[in-house]
């Protein structure tokens, strides 16, 4: 009796080894509030764990610092980030982009706001950005404050308007504001800020593989992603309008 119970045991544990085997964790650049990323992307991972057995769990962190130990420590599977983040984690660590998806807003423009009196010749920067302003691609200021001789860190706030305080008072060194008009940029320099134009680099996240998985797996979430109706639906609901396979030859 012993031994039948210790087998069934056994075999319990081994179900669950398999069961485990099959959960990937996939983390999400923290670009918003972890409740506005977990309702954005869970839909999608929800739809991809319905088409494969397999299921793919949400994952986030509070800041890039905590995100960028996470991929790390290899506690995530998968990773979908921009498309600055996915080269610095594709130089450190070997993580693998995958599928780019491309957004409605690409190519569009934006505002680079700064106080003469804040900004003088420093390597490291503020930049303040609105916390609903996940159309601004972090990689275009990234590359323009560069050519400045400057690297940066973000700041989040509530809206555009606390950005521009932000920027009045020195909170933030920089601000980076969604392009509306000639009247909008006009009505910033009458506070008494600097205005830069800034052309955006593709608005788009890039699904990666941040550990060595079965190349089977990846064909088969490559495939899923691009050519499954449902997913499709989800992408379209997201803004997504294009789903691309990325060659890494």
């Amino acid at each position: 009796m012993k031994r039948i119970v210790s087998f069934i045991l056994l075999g319990l544990l081994s179900c669950q080894v398999m069961a485990e085997s099959e959960i990937y964790n996939v983390g999400i650049e923290p670009s918003d509030d972890a409740m506005i990323l977990a309702q954005t992307w869970i839909p999608l991972l929800k739809t991809m764990s319905s088409k494969m057995d397999a299921e793919f769990r949400f994952r986030t962190a509070k800041n890039i610092v905590d995100f960028n130990q996470h991929i790390k420590e290899s506690k995530l599977d998968f990773i979908i980030a921009s498309e600055y983040l996915t080269s610095v984690f594709y130089t450190k660590y070997d993580v693998t982009p995958l599928v780019k998806f491309s957004y409605k807003n690409e190519k569009s423009r934006c505002l680079l706001i700064f106080n003469k009196k804040f900004v003088g010749s420093e390597k490291v920067v503020s930049v303040g950005i609105a916390r609903q302003q996940n159309n601004v691609d972090s990689k275009s200021v990234f590359d323009h404050l560069s050519n400045k001789g400057s690297a940066y860190f973000l700041q989040t706030y509530q809206n555009t308007e606390d950005v521009i305080k932000a920027v009045r008072e020195g909170l933030s060194q920089y601000g980076v504001v969604q392009f509306e008009n000639a009247m909008q940029a006009s009505e910033i320099r009458n506070l008494g800020l600097e205005v830069e134009m800034i052309d955006e680099n593709d608005y788009s996240r890039y699904f990666s593989v941040a550990k060595n998985v079965d190349d089977m797996l990846k064909e088969k979430i490559a495939s899923v992603l691009i050519t499954m109706p449902e997913v499709s639906i989800v992408l379209e609901s997201m803004g997504i309008i294009k789903s691309e396979l990325i060659n890494n030859d």
